[in-house]
């Protein structure tokens, strides 16, 4: 079943009104500009227990919070249908809380009291009055204590839900911004380091409604209302590096909270693919905007020897002086320069740090993403084969735009070190000397750099992003393009896309939003162009939650992907790559309801000048099918010899792949069976070898189908291997 993000009048079903009855969208779904914040009173839900809104009406320890939650009109949505987990502090706590904000001694002059309106100095022993917060500082406080959403499917979560294997989860409250929570060996689950849960030992059944869960806590959930630039100059001993940050200006690039407004019209089907009546549609929405900043302390930057600002200067100097050998983008692209007013072509070292050639300005600016990237969506295990099984290390990683223009950071996580690096750089990486295996010997894949260690648990969450701690200095030197990247990359298309990761849709799961699919406008991505209009429904599939049936699963890239259905005609902004010559392959699923499409490349979202690659791809197509010629590399003679490498070299020569020997199928790890590599129905088509400029490159995906208005389409990930990987005189590329 789809989410879909329209407004619509509710006649006997509640839940496809989720838009209509909150004032924003739940994790999963848009948020709106402005909405009806009342439900119909004429479909509210006959409980036969308590509701969340009851539980609350009925605790006075809870009054202050209950106050806060009825004058952000959320009391009669926590009255009807939905799975909500919601955070409740106490009398005190609310009190304790509204009185720090009102007292708050950097208070601006443009928010005095932090929003809360204005009644004089509080006297000794004075407290401030409910009265006294705002209607939307108490909309921000309950969507900030609320998880979940009014679909049916949203599953509350317990205090068991809320352990993890790593000991830390967040969770995406209704605000759009995580919740972290770890697990102390005292006091069991803690909310964002210093909230704990008060009533941990009650009985469940007695803080369960029948719409949710209300977890009682110590203290209003601690959340920074700062930018993201202005958090890290309040953080202790980053000196150095937020200095450079407003020097080169690129502080100014770190300031908007969302997206201008768009207009959408309505969407023509509803999740079962049925016409619609024409007032269920979105008018307008938002979507948030984020930032990450990866920084170094002043204490990393000392033991680099940079001992402050002009150091920092002599040492981006240092690294990127000679960059245009290196970063092709700067060669024949060019960085904006303010004071030239044009596209310089070659590195400053000069004091004009505002001008995007300088040295120190690309030194920042690689240490920027234009979107935020939470802690628990860096890296996943989910869906990845454990390690020790077939050889695989169990290792996870991801490439991340940053804003150094067309260039790529990559994130790895090492699972026998438990640790996630920046730009590690391993020999010979993707590459063996041996079937079904990472390589007869380890020499094969020294580590040629460590990395910048990834301080996960530093994250500190802003308004409008996040802030980590690395290890070490950050550069895009040549070992980057040249090293780092010279590899087969593998992303997942969630990853590249800004909106996707900004509103915490990447990595959630089903029994967060109720559904499977998220339904988005055609005009939400910056990244994406529709052709013909409502023709083309986009969407994306979310993780299926584990205490799912294996016919409700995926075994999709990492959990989740891009899809969508319709006679699609659309484009999609590639990840940009280093200079080089590529063999591009891109992931294929068979399925009866999928359709027919042809693949375009281009140099820019203009369909005219975009060369068509490859022929149309049936997705309805068996892969036993001739065309394709797949078979289970397990019953080939030779499996025990070469584990289906020889097979493998005839699906080649058809252009095809097998998936992936790295991926399985998240509730089904211990069975081979479910390994993509031994599965019919995802396996990958090689559509492209050429050359790419590290420059702007867009996807065109085209239906050929002209009879079928539902059938469905869905990018999971891409893959560029260089071709001379490819045709390597002595190793070949592991089946991972």
């Amino acid at each position: 079943m789809n989410i879909i993000l329209k407004r619509t009048t509710m006649k006997n079903n509640i839940f496809i009104s989720m838009l209509k009855t909150s004032g924003c969208l739940a994790a999963g779904a848009l948020m709106l500009a402005s909405c009806k914040a009342e439900p119909d009173d004429s479909t509210l839900y006959t409980f036969t227990g308590f509701t969340v809104e009851q539980y609350l009406a009925q605790h006075e320890d809870l009054a202050n919070f209950h106050y806060i939650v009825k004058q952000a009109r959320y009391d009669r949505i926590l009255d009807s249908y939905g799975g909500y987990t919601v955070f409740a502090p106490g009398n005190d706590a609310v009190q304790n809380y509204i009185d720090s904000l009102y007292r708050d001694p950097e208070k601006a002059e443009e928010n005095p009291h932090n929003g809360m309106e204005e009644h004089g100095t509080l006297a000794e022993g004075q407290h401030a009055e409910l009265g006294w917060l705002t209607d939307s500082l108490c909309r921000d406080i309950t969507l900030y204590h609320i998880a979940g959403s009014s679909q049916t499917g949203a599953t509350p979560m317990t205090i068991m839900d809320m352990s993890s294997d790593d000991n830390a989860k967040n969770v995406n409250s209704l605000l759009g911004r995580a919740i972290t929570i770890t697990i102390d060996p005292v006091n069991g689950p803690t909310l964002n380091e210093v909230v704990t849960i008060t009533n941990i030992d009650e009985d469940s059944e007695t803080k369960t409604a029948v719409n949710g869960i209300v977890h009682c806590i110590s203290a209003v959930l601690p959340r920074s209302n700062r930018l993201v630039g202005s958090q890290l100059k309040k953080m202790e001993g980053y000196e150095i590096f937020t200095e450079a940050l407003e020097k080169t200006g690129l502080v100014d690039s770190l300031q908007k909270t969302k997206k201008d407004k768009i207009s959408y019209e309505k969407a023509d089907y509803d999740a079962d693919h049925l016409m619609v009546p024409d007032d269920q549609h979105v008018d307008n929405y938002e979507s948030l905007v984020k930032y990450t900043i990866f920084a170094e302390s002043d204490d990393v930057l000392r033991a680099a020897g940079i001992n402050d600002f002009a150091g920092l200067v002599a040492y981006a100097n240092r690294i990127y002086a000679n960059a245009d050998q290196w970063y092709d983008y700067l060669r024949t692209n060019g960085l904006w320069s303010e004071t030239a007013q044009d596209y310089v072509h070659t590195v400053s070292t000069g004091t004009d740090y505002t001008s995007r050639n300088n040295a120190l300005n690309m030194f920042v600016a690689y240490h920027l993403l234009g979107y935020g990237l939470r802690n628990d969506v860096v890296t996943t295990y989910f869906n990845v084969v454990p390690s020790g099984r077939h050889g695989w290390s169990g290792d996870s990683y991801d490439y991340y735009r940053t804003m150094l223009p067309n260039t790529l950071v990559k994130a790895w996580t090492v699972r026998s070190q438990s640790k996630t690096f920046l730009n590690r750089w391993v020999e010979n990486n993707n590459m063996t000397d041996d079937f079904e295996s990472l390589g007869k010997s380890s020499s094969l894949h020294a580590v040629k750099r460590e990395g910048v260690e990834l301080n996960l648990t530093s994250m500190e969450e802003t308004l409008n992003g996040y802030v980590y701690a690395i290890g070490s200095p950050l550069v895009y030197d040549k070992d980057v393009p040249q090293g780092v990247l010279r590899e087969r990359l593998r992303m997942d298309w969630l990853s590249q896309l800004p909106e996707i990761m900004s509103n915490g849709w990447r990595y959630m799961y089903t029994n967060d939003v109720g559904k499977a699919r998220i339904r988005f406008a055609n005009d939400f991505f910056d990244d994406i162009r529709v052709y013909n209009g409502n023709n083309t429904h986009l969407g994306m599939n979310v993780r299926a939650s584990l205490n799912t049936s294996s016919d409700k699963s995926y075994s999709l890239y990492q959990g989740d992907s891009f899809r969508g259905s319709g006679r699609a005609d659309f484009a999609i902004k590639l990840p940009p790559v280093p200079e080089g010559d590529y063999e591009v392959r891109l992931d294929f699923t068979f399925a009866s309801h999928f359709g027919i499409v042809q693949y375009y490349l281009g140099r820019t979202n203009d369909p005219n000048d975009m060369q068509t690659l490859d022929i149309p791809m049936d997705c309805r197509m068996d892969a036993a099918d001739p065309r394709v010629g797949w078979t289970d590399p397990r019953n080939d003679e030779s499996f025990e010899v070469d584990k289906g490498y020889t097979a493998d070299k005839d699906l080649r020569n058809r252009s095809w792949m097998r998936g992936l020997l790295s991926l399985v199928r998240e509730n089904q790890k211990t069975s081979d069976d479910w390994i993509v590599r031994y599965r019919t129905d995802q396996i990958r088509r090689i559509v492209y070898k050429g050359h790419f400029d590290q420059g702007d490159y867009w996807l065109r995906v085209k239906s050929v189908l002209t009879d079928n208005p539902i059938a469905v389409f869905q990018l999971d990930y891409v893959e560029f291997m260089p071709l001379d990987l490819v045709q390597h005189p002595t190793l070949m590329e592991d089946m991972y």
